[in-house]
């Protein structure tokens, strides 16, 4: 007996329902059962039904209505067990299995629901109703191939299969086959275009895709959208974006603003709004939030967007304020809690309050985010000079993230910058650990090497990071600044421009292409790579920095001021800035300018950040005895400027002759001499006329020499073989003077205590005596000196800094200038002066011989015009390269380390590496060098 049997059995009703009659016919049963339904008497006509069942097993259509009966009631398994009872009377029926297969997917048994119906479907020709189930159970089953097949073989634009389309794609959204969504949706929409589901759906995928994936189908299927009324914010905000993406971001805010009028309590509009006008007119973007925020009052992206437009116009305060009420209002959700709570703490830091940051912060660095503001505060606590802290807060971001490659950069540039070079080499192998590849890690090891070790082991370490990944601008940029700071600049270029073919608008490589243009002369080449650097304030302001280098460089003053004035109102706290206008002042005795230029500097060497004090102090130590000198004697300075402002040079020598000992005057007449001309250096005349021997001298403490600057010793033998080279060492020197000097020049030999001091005294004493060339040991060759000296009796370097260089010069025996020169090194010597070497016995010695020489013995003036090579920087270059980067200039062997303090690891400027952190990769400072 089957189930409805039993169930008719024991319910014993059957006839004994209201009009029953048992003399009806099952058929008639089963009528009289459907009445009772609509009647919604659902218990009676069950009884019906089953007592139908009992007389005649084959009423199918009394299976289906007890099958629906108890499905109503819930009971899926005897709504199956009716089923399963009809089927096996007549397994074939459509009706049984249609039913059953909706049993089956209200139980959520897909697969059994398919199979239910497959029979079906081999029936020819199947039902639509049929195929469009099946559809939707393999939909529903995750056979989603097989219900797109079953649609587009019954035809989309039969009734229904839209709506079960849009299911489909839906499916296929969920799934994240976008593309397959909008292919179906495509279809469908093309086959039923007045369907506003399709459309509605089809218009929110190419929404979401963007105009890229159909760029037609984007425009015809969302401008259809927009006829809707309000038109749909989603359809205005993609539409929008695609504007602007196609530049036309006035018809972009148009849409934005339509969308803003037709729904005013949205906060895309007004976000999308404001990003678009927030770097062009930021009060206007904030204007804009302001509206978003009235009519959604502490809404959380809105106010997070107004503390970060109040932060870009230097706003902190008020982004703190408003940081604070959100998060006080305990409004915002838990994820952008977290977001604005980190906002709030870099908000406090900017505004110095480093203290009180790092205590918001804590000390669990959990998330990325929190180890990013992290890092961001230890650069602040670095800037300010606290290193410790520093050191403190990047080990508890280590503790969370102990393979966080930027955390580890951050600690090996503190061990750097602390010359703990073991230390910081550990961290950044620890880097090639985790990533063989980074660019940047190998910059920096290669620059730790070029410090401890040579610049061969950097080189060698940076061919290995090229060998080993991608190209990377770090290491083109790094490899090229140790080429150029050795003196190889063709090498250097070669490097440098296959960096710029990979990355043509990378910011460091830009910049270290346009200082080089500049260091050597090549000044037509900087203008087009100005233009490629980004349109940032920062870089707006360097465009104009360089610009000033480069007619500094030219001592055209005229031009260098406007541009630093331009570049300090781009980035009023641009410490390049500010250098290079300490250059341009005081070599035109300009007090006021370099008094200001100087307070903001030293400000920066007290307090600001390590990379940038670098630069700063080595220019402010240079010029410090300078312009004290100035300030301890008024009067020369006032009667220099009134010459200068004169334009009477003839007047300015007679300044010179009355204050003989003022280094600032000596600066100031020199320049004043190769501004006006007065210096033209030798005429063509005779081949083969020499007044310089074919002698170079160059001089070390010790026999010993470090393997590193072989090469530079090598250059000079290398390039002239027709030349004499000897090198002294502080025994032979000693011998030479004491054999042909008089004794006061030995004597102040062994009283000077630092090898540059002894080296000064020894250039003069050698170059007194047998004419020629000498270099420093940190120079190299990189011309030939037959052209550099040929019809010169002297031939002297002009630093940038308007003095004269010592470390190359050039000059026949018994010339004037040295004999003078070595009189005044020997008397400061012996009478304990404390000045700095560079001003006592150094480059402001020379300065001040010449300009006494010049001004006063009108014999050596002649001389001086007509027979000496004074050449900058840019064209000396072509034949000596002066003050490479030296292993020994870390220690204390360098003279700068003495008296200026700090390390100086490159003489012609220092050159900070692509592995700083975000500083400059070219050297901006115009320096001296010994």
């Amino acid at each position: 007996m089957s189930q409805g049997e039993r169930h008719g059995a024991q319910d014993g009703t059957c006839g004994a329902a209201p009009g029953g009659d048992a003399t009806l016919s099952p058929a008639d049963l089963v009528k009289r059962g459907d009445d009772l339904l609509k009647q919604g008497q659902p218990a009676l006509a069950e009884r019906l039904f089953t007592d139908a069942l009992d007389r005649d097993p084959g009423q199918l259509r009394a299976y289906l209505q007890l099958a629906s009966l108890a499905s109503d009631r819930g009971d899926t398994d005897a709504a199956l067990a009716f089923l399963e009872a009809g089927l096996a009377r007549k397994p074939a029926s459509p009706a049984l299995r249609h039913a059953k297969a909706k049993a089956l997917r209200h139980a959520g048994r897909f697969s059994e629901a398919r199979e239910a119906i497959s029979p079906l479907l081999d029936q020819q020709p199947p039902l639509a109703d049929l195929i469009l189930q099946a559809a939707d159970l393999a939909r529903l089953d995750g056979k989603l191939e097989e219900a797109g097949r079953l649609l587009r073989g019954l035809g989309l634009s039969v009734k229904g299969a839209a709506g079960e389309a849009v299911r489909l794609a839906r499916a296929y959204r969920d799934a994240k086959r976008m593309d397959e969504a909008r292919t179906l949706m495509k279809e469908t929409h093309e086959a039923c275009p007045q369907d506003k589901g399709v459309l509605n759906l089809y218009a929110d995928l190419l929404a979401t895709a963007g105009a890229a994936a159909d760029p037609q189908a984007f425009e015809t299927v969302l401008a259809l959208r927009l006829a809707d009324e309000p038109p749909h914010l989603r359809t205005l905000l993609a539409l929008a974006e695609h504007r602007i993406a196609q530049g036309r971001s006035e018809e972009g805010s148009a849409l934005l603003a339509q969308a803003n009028a037709a729904h005013p309590e949205a906060p895309q509009p007004y976000l999308k709004r404001a990003a678009l006008l927030r770097e062009a007119d930021a009060k206007a973007a904030l204007a804009i939030i302001e509206a978003g925020l009235a009519r959604l009052p502490l809404h959380e992206a809105l106010a997070r967007e107004k503390a970060r437009i109040l932060t870009a116009l230097a706003r902190d305060e008020e982004a703190e304020q408003v940081l604070r009420s959100v998060l006080d209002s305990g409004r915002a959700s838990e994820k952008f809690a977290s977001a604005l709570g980190l906002d709030l703490v870099a908000a406090i830091r900017r505004q110095g309050r480093l203290d009180e940051a790092r205590q918001k912060l804590g000390t669990d660095f959990a998330t990325e985010a929190h180890a990013r503001e992290g890092l961001r505060l230890v650069n602040d606590l670095r800037a300010a000079g606290r290193t410790a802290d520093a050191l403190a807060v990047i080990r508890l971001i280590l503790e969370r993230h102990p393979r966080d490659i930027n955390t580890l950069l951050a600690l090996a540039a503190i061990l750097q910058r602390k010359e703990a070079y073991g230390e910081a080499e550990d961290v950044v192998r620890q880097i090639l650990k985790i990533d063989p590849t980074h660019g940047r890690a190998y910059a920096v090891l290669a620059d730790i090497q070029g410090r401890k070790e040579s610049a061969a082991a950097a080189l060698a370490t940076l061919d290995l990071g090229f060998a080993l990944g991608p190209p990377k601008a770090e290491l083109y940029a790094t490899s090229a600044t140790i080429l150029f700071n050795r003196g190889e600049d063709q090498a250097g270029w070669i490097r440098l421009k296959e960096g710029l073919e990979h990355f043509p608008t990378h910011r460091t490589l830009l910049r270290l292409a346009i200082d080089q243009s500049i260091a050597s002369g090549r000044f037509g080449d900087m203008e087009p790579r100005l233009a490629l650097l980004p349109d940032t304030a920062e870089e707006r302001s360097m465009r104009h920095v360089f610009r000033a280098k480069a007619a500094l460089a030219r001592l055209q003053f005229d031009e260098a001021d406007p541009a630093l004035a331009a570049a300090e109102r781009e980035a009023p706290d641009n410490h390049y800035v500010f250098i290079h206008q300490l250059v341009a002042a005081m070599p035109r005795l300009r007090m006021e300018e370099a008094r200001r230029a100087r307070r903001f500097l030293r400000h920066l060497v007290r307090n600001g950040d390590p990379d940038q004090v670098h630069s700063a102090h080595r220019v402010l130590g240079f010029y410090s005895e300078v312009f004290n000198d100035l300030l301890t004697d008024p009067a020369a300075t006032v009667a220099g400027n009134e010459a200068l402002a004169r334009n009477d040079l003839d007047r300015l020598c007679e300044v010179a002759r009355d204050f003989p000992d003022s280094t600032g005057l000596a600066v100031a007449l020199v320049v004043a001499l190769r501004r006006a001309g007065r210096l033209p250096g030798p005429k063509p005349s005779r081949a083969g006329e020499a007044f310089i021997p074919r002698l170079v001298h160059q001089f070390w403490d010790t026999p010993d020499i470090p393997k590193d600057l072989d090469p530079f010793i090598e250059s000079w033998q290398t390039i002239n073989p027709g030349w004499t080279y000897r090198r002294y060492d502080i025994e032979a020197a000693a011998k030479l003077l004491a054999e042909r000097m008089p004794a006061p020049v030995l004597s102040a030999f062994h009283a000077a205590r630092h090898p540059a001091h002894k080296a000064d005294i020894f250039r003069l004493a050698v170059l007194l005596l047998q004419g020629g060339v000498y270099a420093d040991i940190d120079d190299r060759c990189t011309g030939p000196l037959h052209q550099l000296c040929a019809r010169a009796t002297l031939v002297l370097r002009h630093e940038n800094l308007g003095s004269i260089g010592n470390n190359f010069m050039a000059c026949r025996p018994g010339h004037p200038l040295i004999g003078k020169a070595l009189l005044g090194a020997v008397k400061a010597t012996l009478e304990g002066h404390s000045e700095a070497i560079w001003l006592s016995t150094g480059p402001g010695l020379i300065t001040r011989t010449f300009a006494q020489l010049y001004a006063g013995d009108a014999a050596v003036r002649s001389e001086l015009e007509a027979q000496t090579h004074l050449l900058p920087d840019f064209v000396l270059r072509n034949f000596v390269a002066c003050g490479l980067r030296a292993v020994y200039k870390s220690t204390d062997k360098h003279w700068v380390q003495r008296d200026f303090g700090g390390r100086s690891t490159t003489g012609r400027a220092e050159t900070q590496t692509a592995a700083a952190a975000d500083g400059p990769a070219a050297p901006l400072a115009a320096e001296p060098t010994n």
